[in-house]
């Protein structure tokens, strides 16, 4: 694999320049019901829809708060180098935990807690045998490893993805999750991947591509500008921070997905196999860890599990992240709902409406919040749906500009495609609107 690495000099990611091999430099330049929905566990059954049909959460009725967190301390209360495992940690009281900060979670999970509940699990965990927490704030993950191995910490609480050479430093969990990856670019010449797991991915599936370095300190955010500055072609990413640079770039698409499924994890040293047992059995009493499908579950057995499964898009209106915050009127509502009952949300982000039906009927999920519309093939295909929350309207906007003859195209009838598990489908071939079909 050839190389060529990139300079992180410059404030602005397309300031960074391109260091060739030879150390020369090159400069990188009606009202329709809204509501939530579920699958039915009753017999499926054709349903009636009302004229209006209200933006419902769609929950897969397949019928079927946080507290304070420890400190984040300057100086321990352990003596550094503290590398003892779990009789000794009873014995002084404390636990260590390390996490990254909050400001450096630049993507959604595409499936799994939020890095705050993450955090509530481990507090949690510390209250059940009276440990006091301790907690300690790396800027990457290599940080978090080296405090690990320093001894400075006893648990690394974050989506770290498991990969044969971190094996060999520390200790993983039982999963707490699963991630594809996906290769997105303009094409698969030239690849640029963050340091870590992606640059363990490249070599696997691409051992003999040319290779641009990146600066330790670049982001999802970073890979995407450069690509679409033409610094290097392809990337290899999570897919939730794939799905992000599709949607926010059109000169990014999806090349690949590679075959392997990733364990992410926490981490801990190797030599603390008893922290490591009590860990891996209490996240599995939660059920806070990964499970292929469990099926569709009624509200009993939702509230033994002590999980709500949300299933959702990403959008400004449903799940996004700002500033590190998960954030959304659904993801909002679902988790105040979730918080009242005690029930720790696990969210699963779809690519689109069609898959997020596909999860749903399939037992991956609860309830789907993604401002649903209650239309007839939704019902008949045996979704129940809530009471909904919110009204809007639907219209038809055709372009006033005239087409290449002069004609107003508003006085034209014209076509419109729309995919087949689009909610206004219904509606244009109702009112037989521009052709739709």
């Amino acid at each position: 694999m050839s190389d060529v690495t990139l300079d992180s000099r410059g404030d602005h990611p397309l300031e960074k320049r391109v260091v060739s091999a030879s150390g020369s430099v090159d400069n990188a330049t009606g009202s329709e019901p809204v509501g939530w929905g579920f699958e039915s566990l009753r017999a499926r059954r054709p349903g009636r829809v009302s004229g209006a049909a209200p933006w419902m959460l769609a929950l897969l009725w397949l019928l079927p708060g946080c507290g304070m967190m420890g400190a984040e301390r300057d100086a321990s209360a352990v003596p550094a180098g503290a590398t003892g495992d779990w009789s000794l940690i009873r014995e002084r009281g404390i636990i260590r935990f390390v996490r990254l900060g909050f400001e450096e979670f630049d993507m959604l999970p595409s499936q799994g807690l939020s890095e705050d509940r993450y955090r509530l699990l481990a507090e949690r965990f510390a209250e059940r045998y009276a440990l006091r927490t301790e907690w300690i704030v790396e800027r990457n993950i290599e940080a978090l490893f080296l405090a690990l191995e320093e001894g400075r910490a006893d648990v690394a609480v974050a989506t770290l993805t498991e990969t044969e050479s971190r094996r060999k430093r520390v200790a993983f969990t039982v999963p707490l999750t699963v991630s594809r990856e996906w290769v997105i670019g303009r094409s698969e010449g030239v690849f640029g991947v963050l340091p870590g797991a992606y640059e363990e991915s490249l070599a696997t599936h691409y051992p003999d591509a040319p290779r641009v370095v990146v600066p330790d300190d670049a982001d999802h955010r970073t890979i995407q500008d450069l690509i679409e500055a033409g610094v290097f072609d392809a990337t290899i990413m999570d897919e939730a921070a794939a799905r992000v640079a599709l949607r926010t770039s059109s000169a990014i698409r999806k090349l690949r997905e590679l075959p392997d499924v990733q364990r992410i994890a926490w981490a801990l040293r190797p030599t603390n196999p008893d922290l490591r047992s009590v860990l891996d059995r209490y996240l599995t009493e939660l059920h806070a860890v990964y499970e292929d499908s469990p099926g569709v579950r009624d509200w009993s057995a939702i509230r033994a599990s002590g999980q709500l499964r949300m299933l959702t898009i990403s959008s400004p209106a449903t799940y996004y992240l700002w500033r590190g915050a998960q954030l959304g009127f659904e993801y909002e509502l679902v988790r105040r709902f979730a918080d009242s009952h005690g029930l720790d949300l696990w969210v699963t982000v779809a690519a689109d409406h069609e898959e997020l039906a596909a999860e749903l009927t399939a037992g991956r999920g609860d309830l789907v919040a993604a401002g649903w519309v209650m239309t007839p093939d939704r019902v008949a295909a045996g979704l129940l749906f809530t009471r909904h929350y919110l009204g809007i309207g639907s219209g038809a906007v055709p372009s006033l500009r005239p087409d290449r003859a002069g004609r107003n195209r508003s006085a034209q009838r014209r076509n419109r495609i729309l995919t087949r598990t689009d909610p206004y489908l219904f509606d244009a071939r109702k009112h037989a609107v521009f052709g739709a079909h």
